[in-house]
């Protein structure tokens, strides 16, 4: 017996509603960014104030982790986006603070994460060619 699929069946769909969420919450923070800006115009160009450079920057880094995310795996694309994150964006930059801050507290976060969404939520994971 076939039975047609009617427009309730869209929305049992798994992996709906965050997709919704994510592009509610990315044309909103695109919407917050353009708000924001302060563009100082010169009859050369437009020149883009550092707050609008860092929100770009944040952008920027976003859409290179979830495109690395298949390629890597959940845990080392998560681990490097952390860490160049917190190193690009840190106040301090001496070797010390890169080694105890960036990388331990990227460590610690990615494993956190990792354990809130495969273990708490059963969230499966995206795996990298090493399995990882």
């Amino acid at each position: 017996q076939i039975q047609s699929r009617g427009l309730g069946d869209v929305y049992k769909r798994q992996g709906l509603t965050p997709g919704l969420i994510s592009a509610v919450l990315l044309l909103l923070s695109a919407m917050l960014m353009f708000r924001a800006r302060h563009f100082a115009r010169h009859h050369v160009g437009i020149s883009i104030s550092p707050v609008m450079r860092r929100g770009l920057g944040t952008f920027a880094l976003i859409i290179v982790y979830v495109a690395a995310i298949p390629y890597a795996g959940y845990g080392p694309a998560t681990f490097v986006m952390l860490f160049v994150f917190q190193t690009i964006y840190a106040k301090s930059r001496s070797l010390s603070f890169l080694i105890i801050w960036s990388l331990g507290l990227s460590a610690v976060l990615t494993v956190a994460l990792y354990y809130v969404f495969a273990e708490l939520f059963l969230i499966p994971m995206p795996k990298g060619p090493l399995g990882v």
